[in-house]
């Protein structure tokens, strides 16, 4: 018996779950922050979610690798979670912003220091 190749042992395991449409069925939340007084796309944002008694952390980027650009919303998995308890949004100014009970399949438009004004709902994952 040969060696397989690892990318071909990638290749056709993500290839199951992306054909099948039956890889995942969780929930997931998006927010597209906009700066007033720093930068525009917020890059050095952290946002902390917090949802069945977890902590999230993520943090905006603007790229993490040579010729790549990462997607300037903050992107969290939260699994079975469909609400989140409180959402804190600490800035680059220094300022912090909360939001309470936002609910999960969404992707939130959020202006520093106007809250949320613009949501666009999404399918769970793995929905048909």
């Amino acid at each position: 018996m040969g060696v397989v190749p690892f990318s071909y042992i990638l290749r056709s395991y993500y290839s199951r779950g992306l054909f099948r449409g039956s890889c995942c069925f969780n929930h997931r939340v998006l927010f597209k922050l906009v700066g007033t007084t720093s930068n525009r796309a917020e890059i050095g944002a952290r946002v902390t979610v917090y949802a069945s008694g977890v902590a999230r952390v993520n943090e905006e980027l603007s790229g993490g690798s040579y010729i790549s650009q990462h997607d300037l919303r903050v992107h969290f998995g939260l699994g079975e979670v469909t609400k989140i308890s409180r959402v804190v949004i600490l800035w680059p100014n220094g300022k912090e912003e909360e939001l309470k009970a936002v609910a999960a399949e969404a992707i939130y438009t959020v202006p520093q220091g106007s809250g949320i004004t613009q949501t666009v709902s999404r399918p769970a994952v793995g929905t048909k």
